[in-house]
């Protein structure tokens, strides 16, 4: 048995502006642009590196909900959220507590865990955009 406070989340919705540079709740983020001339990729799951032109603001921070896709980094195909729960074997509490980063209707990042394939950074990029997750 596992006992843990319940939040009342599950519907919240965040916006991030182009200008935010750090946020607080409902987890903490930090934001930088990074010239590709003077990037270094530090390869952490906590880190998440995009191409800042295919970001349109405002980016969104919500829970997960039924019927969600991404294409995992390095894959072509969809995969549904909870079958990455599932695969990567997320409790309940895991599941309730995972933040999705989405722009407009596509799941950027299931923060913390894996990013989506369509947003990252390749030899063409100008800018890119770190996200940082810091914690809760």
């Amino acid at each position: 048995m596992i006992l843990a406070p319940k939040e009342n989340l599950h519907d919240a919705v965040y916006t991030i502006n182009k200008s935010d540079c750090e946020i607080n709740k409902p987890i903490q983020l930090r934001i930088k642009y990074i010239d590709n001339e003077t990037f270094k990729l530090k390869k952490d799951s906590n880190i998440l590196y995009l191409d800042a032109d295919k970001i349109t603001f405002p980016i969104i921070l919500r829970k997960w909900k039924v019927g969600d896709w991404f294409i995992p980094f390095g894959m072509k195909g969809r995969k549904k959220v909870s079958d990455y729960f599932s695969d990567n074997k997320f409790s309940l509490i895991d599941k309730e507590n995972t933040w999705l980063l989405c722009n407009d209707t596509d799941i950027i990042w299931i923060v913390g865990h894996r990013s989506d394939n369509r947003y990252r950074i390749n030899q063409n990029t100008k800018k890119i955009l770190q996200i940082k997750f810091l914690g809760y």
